[in-house]
């Protein structure tokens, strides 16, 4: 749906609320999964893991808001 969006707009992709949101929370979520497996290796191991909790519970947070953005952006919601 991104790509037929973008594509749709002709370049001006990343100028709202839900599109910014959705990049920040997939940002996050690399962000996230990188920590998860640096937490193996780090040598403070307790602040990693929380570290990578943390910012797990906020992108998700992220996710769903950019999904009930994105679904008033349709006239769903």
């Amino acid at each position: 749906m991104a790509v037929i969006y973008v594509f749709s707009t002709n370049g001006k992709h990343i100028d709202g609320l839900h599109q910014l949101i959705g990049v920040s929370a997939f940002i996050l979520a690399v962000v996230t999964l990188l920590l998860g497996f640096y937490q193996f290796k780090a040598k403070n191991k307790l602040a990693v893991r929380t570290t990578h909790r943390l910012l797990g519970r906020f992108s998700l947070v992220l996710f769903l808001t950019a999904i009930t953005l994105g679904l008033k952006l349709i006239n769903i919601i």
